[in-house]
């Protein structure tokens, strides 16, 4: 656990305090697990150099209400659950730093851990993370998802975030429900940069009605993606990437909303992406894997799309050099019915996105939490979410592609990439394959920039004005 916390966490904990869930103050039997492993997290990350201290008085229990008894009271009711959990807490002491972190054994529906948040806000805590030994809601809520170690930031308990949930589920319903009727909003992006409110602006334009009726359907989705994890970002949060909001002029239009796990986009640096086929040559697999390890020792996070061949090559070369890398992906989970249990919906999160997040230098990106909220094909998804791979990198690198008349998704980067006034790089190609010269040469027909090698792909990128 002390592992799990100082690699997602490293850069807040001069400033953290680290709180386990507190225990009844008048329960004599047993002992609290969870200030047992504060402890041993307290001591690990002393032994590292870190300053961190262990704060087990902040937030007590000022009666001995137990979850059992809570939840015959809320039954499945989360919210419900949350208010009891809240009034059998009490602020003991303020604290003295901005940052707190949670620990607790189990987290079953995440009741405890909610409220004891919000108990830690009113402390003085700026943000408040939580970490665990094991989630049960992982099996009783989320049934079959391919993977179990998913965290919760508490990022959604931010003073600052601008918006309520509601509000969110408007932006998220205009997203999906406006797709033809774009024309209005255009200038949202210049307006925003300018600090007026998105909500505000999507509430003037006529057929914003649509969207505040579709957005109870939605609501659901929202409040759901929040618990597994993921951060919603609409645009104009200070989370949400700059170059996306100012991609395209006029050209394409970014998400009004994109949703993230995994390390917060607080960029230092612009990100390359680095997109190509999923058949490629050994050469093209050794080109992508060194752009990526070259972007990664000069501090430059990687954005991809996380499908095998050139995007997976260049994960693992970005990896290897200990960089960032931000996968990109139509949607983070999807909802199944299993042939045995057919009343049951499972959230499955998608492979691609499994795979990635394994590790803890990555950050998932997708513009739907749930692929059927989209309504729309996952093909026309795929190709949707190449406009946020090109928007919110500096410049766009393919190391080798293979032309296709159909089904080539690296083509987009004409449409996403040079078409929106995206720098656009093509390497030239170290093989005698036939579809990947002529797709080298549409690319350079098209506007791409021509580079020989890694070195000078990654020298070209590097040297683009994102602004421009």
């Amino acid at each position: 656990m002390a592992f799990v916390v100082e690699s997602r966490w490293s850069s807040e904990l001069k400033s953290a305090v680290v709180v386990p869930m507190p225990k009844h103050l008048n329960e004599k039997k047993g002992y609290n697990q969870a200030l047992e492993l504060a402890r041993v997290v307290v001591n690990s990350l002393t032994q590292r150099g870190y300053r961190i201290k262990l704060e087990k008085d902040v937030v007590g229990k000022k009666s001995p209400i137990s979850s059992t008894e809570i939840r015959n009271a809320c039954g499945e009711n989360f919210d419900c659950a949350v208010r009891r959990h809240d009034e059998n807490l009490v602020v003991l002491k303020q604290l003295d730093r901005p940052v707190a972190i949670i620990i607790d054994d189990v987290r079953t529906t995440g009741a405890s851990v909610a409220a004891l948040a919000k108990k830690l806000r009113e402390a003085g805590a700026r943000r408040v993370y939580a970490a665990v030994i094991s989630r049960d809601a992982v099996i009783k809520d989320v049934g079959m998802c391919i993977v179990k170690e998913i965290y919760e930031v508490h990022d959604y308990y931010d003073d600052n975030y601008p918006y309520t949930l509601d509000e969110l589920a408007e932006i998220y319903s205009a997203a999906i429900h406006w797709r033809r009727e774009w024309d209005p909003i255009r200038s949202l992006a210049a307006k925003l940069k300018d600090g007026a409110e998105l909500v505000g602006l999507l509430r003037q334009l006529p057929s914003f009605s649509l969207a505040q009726q579709k957005a109870a359907e939605l609501r659901g989705s929202l409040e759901l993606a929040i618990r597994l994890g993921a951060v919603p970002l609409p645009m104009g949060w200070s989370e949400y990437p700059k170059l996306l909001m100012e991609y395209g002029r006029g050209v394409v239009d970014p998400p009004l909303l994109i949703f993230r796990m995994g390390r917060p986009l607080n960029f230092v640096e612009w990100p390359v992406a680095v997109v190509g086929t999923r058949d490629p040559t050994e050469s093209g697999l050794k080109a992508a894997a060194e752009v990526g390890r070259l972007l990664a020792k000069r501090g430059v996070p990687v954005v991809t799309g996380l499908a095998r061949g050139v995007d997976r090559a260049a994960v693992k070369g970005a990896r290897s050099a200990g960089g960032w890398v931000i996968g990109v992906w139509p949607a983070l989970w999807k909802r199944v019915l299993k042939s045995t249990e057919p009343r049951r919906t499972h959230i499955v999160l998608y492979r691609e996105i499994s795979y990635f997040l394994k590790r803890d230098d990555s950050t998932a990106v997708a513009e739907y939490a749930f692929s059927d909220d989209a309504r729309r094909g996952f093909d026309q998804m795929l190709a949707a979410r190449n406009r946020i791979i090109s928007g919110m990198s500096r410049a766009v690198i393919i190391p080798e592609s293979r032309y296709r008349e159909r089904g080539w998704g690296t083509k987009y980067q004409v449409k996403y990439g040079i078409k929106a006034g995206k720098l656009v790089i093509v390497m030239r190609p170290s093989t005698d394959a036939e579809d990947v010269w002529r797709a080298f040469k549409f690319f350079i027909d098209e506007g791409a920039v021509e580079a020989k090698d890694p070195e000078e792909a990654v020298e070209i990128a590097l040297g683009a004005n994102p602004h421009e």
